[in-house]
């Protein structure tokens, strides 16, 4: 592995650590690459797993380890940088771009730009003030003489996770301060822990081989070539460590409040899952599809109550996430997704410590705004269950719950229709004059997001987190996921659709479909917009409510694009085609705000209800 530096004047961005304060993005622009194992002897130890995951996760999840706020967004060569990445890279307060190859003159035949010049694209937009730097996964030499422009370069011969984890150590620290570091942790090693030695203990980390910085103008080989001045010098690069020993503290009564530890707790939080749950979501959540849920690196946080400090009993528990409660990096949302206690250890003082930890760390967390009661994405349980007896718990430690206002328990409810029986049938709805629907295409995604960006938030709105599960769509497969709904040629309304085992990220943060049956797919995130409804409570609640429940009024009735009913009637429709041609035969649709009688009228079923319990910070 190599730093680079290139001849341009402006300073390196290496180490980041040097120019980043807490709360300041990170973004990690990677191409789409098929998963590759990496060349023997570059320190990977294959390509990134399972064939559907992205090669470049580890990248991010390394970072995320030393600075938990970054953006992975990825890029491809034939759709470029688009202005929805120039909208991510303005954000950002340092850019750490990817390049894979292919090499400049087989992108150039391809009739594709290099990333060398993809690379170039994005440092225009983000301008010399805002830092770059790039992650070459081959050869520097081979990206031709426009590598000459680039800043900084870690390369490393191949994208394993191994190759990666170790590129974001120098990204992080740089050579000369991780090596400082690493001396550090094993000072602070106690007298009688034995170091390795021959025979025992631990394998040596791998070195890394960290040049001199020299310019790239140099072709090898050719005159100035000077390779004594260039001697590697090895940088032990660790292997992954596990998480540092979470700090301890006495409260009241004899609890431990520490930060999980996600291999020790696992089970036994799992356990407290199962057990203080309700039957639909403790029996139905296994403790994989639980592990994936709380493992977000950089966006979570989560705590356990012991009986001891030293291998006590886990006796409670508490999930909590930040994330993005609009378009705006610097807006963010503390969820407290669950808090649970073993029955025969309630009231007696573990709770209100764990919710008190919960709060105190949204309070050190620069950018927390709102506060919610449940969780956005991923979501364990979007709200408190309607009818949990812990209601007045809550509501005397400061979460309102008298329905006058948005975000103090109104009830929101997941709906499930069987495809049986949906009244229009297989055929589907007739077409409306001037309405269409298709999948979200690059053109479409711009105004979707704009859609989406208007519903989303603040002003007494609760589509939290709205915004970012559209944009994490952005230049995937899965876009095609997003049914978009048009007037004419404007768009003007959207709804993201998933299925079970799929590459949308949806699949994956919203676990209840899944739990039902696996022909059970998704449909989240509905918007409508302009003169259109907003909530699914105007489109359809009321709507039934004034005319008897009766749907055969509402198709028979005007028939007209600009009806708020007509769009939001047939984008469900929609979706339940998009589904059918998928193999569903039920669809799951999760926080719906209102619209009881209309839901049940058109054949859905409720299949639980919640409060949407939400306050500022």
């Amino acid at each position: 592995m190599l730093i680079h530096g290139g001849h341009r004047p402006s300073p390196s961005p290496i180490p980041l650590s040097e120019i980043l304060e807490r709360g300041d993005l990170i973004l990690l622009l990677t191409p789409i690459v098929p998963p590759a194992p990496s060349p023997a002897g570059a320190g990977g130890a294959g390509g990134g797993g399972s064939g559907t995951q992205d090669p470049f996760e580890p990248l991010g999840r390394a970072l995320a380890r030393y600075h938990p706020w970054v953006r992975h967004v990825p890029y491809t060569p034939r759709g470029g940088i688009t202005s929805t990445h120039a909208g991510f890279i303005r954000r950002a307060r340092a850019v750490v771009f990817v390049i894979s190859g292919p090499r400049a003159a087989a992108a150039a035949a391809a009739g594709q730009p290099s990333q060398v010049e993809l690379f170039g694209v994005a440092r225009a937009i983000g301008g010399e003030g805002r830092p770059h730097a790039v992650v070459a996964c081959c050869d520097v030499a081979e990206l031709g003489p426009a590598a000459a422009e680039l800043p900084a370069v870690v390369q490393v011969l191949g994208y394993g996770p191994r190759d990666l984890e170790a590129a974001a150590g120098l990204l992080f620290f740089g050579g000369q301060q991780l090596q400082l570091q690493l001396q550090q942790q094993q000072q602070r090693q106690r007298p009688e822990e034995p170091g390795p030695g021959p025979g025992s203990g631990p394998a040596p980390a791998p070195a890394v081989q960290l040049p001199g910085i020299a310019s790239l103008q140099q072709p090898p080989g050719g005159a100035g070539d000077d390779t004594t001045a260039l001697a590697p010098i090895p940088i032990p690069i660790p292997a992954p460590a596990p998480a540092p020993a979470p700090q301890q503290q006495q409260q009241q009564h004899r609890w431990i409040i520490q930060e999980w530890d996600e291999i020790r707790d696992l089970p036994a939080v799992h356990a407290l899952w199962q057990t203080c749950m309700p039957r639909q979501f403790g029996a139905t959540l296994s403790r994989p599809a639980l592990q994936r849920l709380l493992q977000r690196d950089g966006y979570a946080k989560h705590f356990v109550a012991r009986t001891s400090s030293t291998g006590g009993v886990v006796i409670g528990f508490c999930a909590t996430y930040t994330t993005y409660l609009d378009s705006k990096d610097d807006v963010l949302v503390g969820s407290v997704a669950a808090l649970l206690v073993r029955e025969d250890h309630r009231n007696r003082g573990a709770g209100g410590q764990l919710h008190a930890e919960a709060l105190r760390g949204f309070r050190k967390t620069r950018g927390v705004s709102r506060l919610q009661l449940g969780s956005t994405f991923p979501r364990l349980l979007y709200g408190l269950p309607v009818g949990c007896p812990a209601e007045g718990w809550f509501a005397r430690r400061g979460w309102r719950m008298d329905r006058t206002a948005p975000g103090t328990g109104h009830e929101v409810a997941d709906w499930v229709l069987a495809f049986g029986e949906w009244p229009a049938g297989e055929a589907g709805f007739p077409p409306v004059a001037g309405l269409s629907f298709r999948p979200c295409g690059f053109a479409d995604f711009e105004a979707v997001l704009g859609i989406v960006e208007g519903q989303s938030g603040g002003g007494g709105r609760g589509n939290m987190a709205w915004y970012d599960q559209y944009a994490k769509l952005a230049e995937s497969p899965c876009m095609g996921d997003i049914v978009v709904a048009l007037r004419g040629v404007a768009v003007v309304a959207a709804a993201i659709t998933y299925v079970v085992n799929s590459e949308n990220s949806s699949a994956e943060d919203i676990p209840w479909a899944r739990t039902i049956s696996d022909d059970t797919g998704g449909v989240t995130c509905i918007c409508i917009t302009g003169t259109y409804a907003i909530y699914c409570r105007a489109a359809l609640g009321e709507f039934y409510t004034c005319l008897n429940e009766q749907l055969t009024y509402l198709l028979r009735a005007e028939d007209d694009p600009a009806t708020r009913d007509s769009v939001m009637v047939r984008l469900l429709d929609a979706c339940v085609k998009v589904l059918r041609q998928q193999g569903m035969n039920r669809m799951y649709i999760d926080a719906v705000k209102g619209g009881e009688a209309g839901f049940q009228a058109i054949g859905f079923q409720k299949w639980a209800s919640y409060m949407d319990v939400w306050r500022d910070a």
